[in-house]
C-alpha cells in the first residue's frame, strides 16, 4: 500500500463538501497544488442520500482530472466493492485500496419469531411487556416505522402500565418531528428501579447512541419516501428493512454491555432481505439536484456519472418543471437571474421561485415568513396568494362537479389532508398545494385557495384559457 503526505486532511460531511465544491467546476475551497497531494474524507457514505451521491459523482470527475488527488471514503457499513468499482475507469489502473477496521462491540444475541406476525405494532408492545417481566434490568429500544405507530404503541403500553400493580416502566417516544427538547428526554438515565423504553423510528438507527440500551426490538420495516413522476408526488411507503439496517439496529444493543435483539420476523425472512435500501437518488424528485449540478457547470445532466443513476423519468420531470419555472432555457442552461437564484437558495425550486416573485411584488418579508412556517395552511391576503401561485402554478387542483378535487394537469383525484384548516370549510373551486402525500388517499398538504384567473395571468406560458377547467 502506497503512502502519501497530504497538504492537509479535511474530515467532512456531504453538506460541507457540497458547499466547498460549489465555487467552480473542480473546487474553490480545496486548493489543488501540483506539488502536493491532497486528502479528502467523505463520511457516512453508507447513507447514500441525494447530496452524498452528488458529491461522489463530482469527486470522481475531479479525480479523473487530478490523478495526484487522494480520496478517502469512510463509513460504518460501506459497500467497499461498489465504491471501488465506481472509482475505477478504463486505463486508471489500481486506484483503490480497501482498509477495514473492526469496531469493538459487546456480544449481541439474535432472536427471531417462528411464524410471521399479523400486527407488528401489537407484537412490539407484547414483546416489550414480556421482556420487562422476565429479563434483568436494562433499557429497551423498539424500532417502528413512523410517528403514528410510535404513538399507537405508546398508548397500548400505557394501558399495560395502568393495569399493572407496579409503575416501574418509563416509556418515551422518539421521531423526527418532535422538538429537540422532547427528543433529549431519551438520553437521561431513569430513576433507580425504573426501566426505560424508547419507541423510535429509524432516527435512532445510526446517528445517535442512547445510553443504557440492552434490548432491541426490530419490527422489520421502515418507511421511505418514493417519488412518482406521473403525479409529481411523494409517497411514504412501508417496506422491509434492508440487511444493513437490520444489523445497524441490532448494534444499538451492544454498545454498553452484552445485549439481545428480538427481530419480529423469521430467520428465513432475514436471510432474504435486500443488502441495502435503494439510494435516495433513485427514488426522489430531482429538481434541486439538477439546479445544483447546473450551477457547478455540469451542462449535460444525462451524462453525469452518478453512483446510482436516477430513473430517466424523474430527470425528465425535473427538467420539465424547471423549464416551466423559467429556471432553465430551451438548451437546458440556467437562466439569469431566475435559474442562478433558484440554484443558490436552500429551498425547493417552487419555494425559491415564489420568493423571487415576491421581490417584484413587494412582499418578500411575508413570503419569507411563510417559507419558514410551513405549518401555515391558508393565507387570505391576495398579493401573498398570488406569489404562492407564481411559484406553485404546476401544483393546482380544481373542484370537480362530482365533489372531489382533481389535479388540473392530469385529472388525478386528490383530497385535502385532515390536518388542513381547509378540511372542515366549504370547498374552494381552485387550490394550490405544497406537496402531495400518499397514505390511504393522495392528500394535499400546505394548501392555499386561489382564483382561476390567476393561472393564466401569472403563468400564460403554461396555461391557456381552454386548459383551465370549470
Amino acid at each position: 500500500m502506497s503512502t502519501f503526505k497530504p497538504k492537509f486532511l479535511k474530515p467532512d460531511t456531504d453538506d460541507a463538501i457540497s458547499d466547498n465544491v460549489g465555487g467552480d467546476q473542480q473546487s474553490s475551497a480545496f486548493v489543488f497544488n501540483a506539488n502536493h497531494n491532497l486528502g479528502l474524507v467523505e463520511q457516512v457514505a453508507h447513507e447514500r442520500n441525494m447530496l452524498t451521491d452528488m458529491v461522489l459523482g463530482l469527486l470522481k470527475k475531479i479525480l479523473r482530472k487530478r490523478s495526484g488527488l487522494k480520496l478517502i471514503i469512510s463509513s460504518a457499513t460501506i459497500d467497499a466493492g461498489f465504491f471501488s468499482e465506481f472509482f475505477s475507469w478504463p486505463g486508471s489502473g489500481e486506484v483503490s485500496v480497501k482498509l477495514s477496521i473492526e469496531g469493538r462491540m459487546h456480544a449481541v444475541s439474535n432472536f427471531y419469531i417462528t411464524e410471521p406476525c399479523a400486527d407488528y405494532v401489537k407484537e412490539t408492545v407484547e414483546t416489550i411487556w414480556k421482556l420487562h417481566q422476565k429479563e434483568p434490568p436494562g433499557d429497551i429500544l423498539a424500532f417502528l416505522t413512523g410517528q403514528e405507530e410510535v404513538l399507537e404503541a405508546l398508548d397500548l403500553l400505557r394501558e399495560y402500565i395502568a393495569s399493572s400493580e407496579k409503575e416501574n416502566l418509563k416509556v418515551l417516544p422518539m421521531y423526527g418531528s418532535m422538538s429537540s427538547t422532547d427528543q433529549l428526554a431519551v438520553f437521561f438515565t431513569p430513576p433507580k428501579g425504573i426501566r426505560k423504553v424508547v419507541l423510535a423510528t429509524n432516527i435512532a438507527e445510526t446517528s445517535i447512541t442512547i445510553p443504557g440500551i440492552v434490548y432491541v426490538i426490530d419490527c422489520g420495516y421502515v418507511k421511505v419516501k418514493w417519488y412518482n413522476p406521473n403525479t409529481c408526488s411523494d409517497s411514504l411507503v412501508v417496506v422491509p428493512v434492508c440487511r444493513a439496517s437490520a444489523i445497524q439496529r441490532a448494534g444499538r444493543a451492544g454498545r454498553m454491555r452484552p445485549g439481545k435483539v428480538y427481530r419480529l420476523y423469521t430467520k428465513s425472512d432475514f436471510d432474504g432481505l435486500a443488502p441495502r435500501q435503494p439510494p435516495e437518488m433513485r427514488r426522489s424528485e430531482m429538481s434541486g439536484a439538477v439546479l445544483q449540478l447546473k450551477a457547478l457547470g455540469i451542462k449535460n445532466i444525462l451524462r453525469f456519472d452518478f453512483p446510482s443513476p436516477p430513473p430517466a423519468q424523474n430527470l425528465l420531470s425535473a427538467l420539465e418543471g424547471l423549464f416551466a419555472l423559467d429556471a432553465i432555457d430551451e438548451q437546458g442552461n440556467l437562466t439569469k437571474p431566475v435559474g442562478y437564484l433558484l440554484a443558490e437558495l436552500p429551498f425547493s425550486a417552487m419555494l425559491s421561485k415564489m420568493l423571487y416573485v415576491s421581490g417584484q411584488m413587494g412582499c418578500s418579508e411575508e413570503i419569507i415568513t411563510i417559507i419558514a412556517m410551513l405549518q401555515v395552511q391558508s393565507i387570505d391576503v391576495e398579493t401573498l396568494c398570488k406569489c404562492i401561485t407564481a411559484g406553485f402554478f404546476t401544483q393546482v387542483a380544481y373542484l370537480h362537479h362530482s365533489g372531489v378535487y382533481r389535479q388540473i394537469s392530469s385529472g388525478t383525484e386528490l383530497a385535502i389532508h385532515p390536518n388542513s384548516t381547509l378540511y372542515t370549510l366549504p370547498q374552494a373551486q381552485y387550490v394550490v398545494y405544497g406537496e402531495l402525500l400518499q397514505t390511504t388517499k393522495l392528500f394535499m398538504n400546505h394548501i392555499t385557495v386561489i382564483k382561476r384567473e390567476w393561472l393564466t395571468e401569472l403563468a400564460p406560458h403554461y396555461y391557456q384559457q381552454t386548459t383551465v377547467r370549470d
